[in-house]
């Protein structure tokens, strides 16, 4: 999947008013970068917690939230996630 920038329209509003109208390959394509995104909001609240509470703050609300992410979207979403932010990182 392509990596888009933040100024980059991922669809054309004046042509698509539905995410239901799109091809499926977009669709992905939208899916993917949400994904990439979620990643780095992950990624950036952690590093803020640890500068403001220090590593082991950061690395216990971590190890809570990965608990709550798995009990809501099962074991291979929590791993995908994982996965997406080590390739960040």
């Amino acid at each position: 999947m392509k990596d888009l920038s933040q100024t980059q329209s991922l669809a054309d509003l004046k042509t698509v008013n539905n995410l239901a109208d799109l091809p499926l390959t977009k669709h992905y394509e939208i899916q993917a970068t949400l994904r990439q995104l979620e990643a780095k909001y992950w990624i950036t609240k952690y590093r803020k917690i640890a500068m403001e509470e220090g590593k082991s703050e950061a690395y216990a609300w971590w190890q809570r939230t990965l608990f709550d992410l798995e009990k809501k979207r099962g074991k291979k979403n929590t791993a995908d996630l994982q996965r997406r932010m080590n390739e960040i990182r």
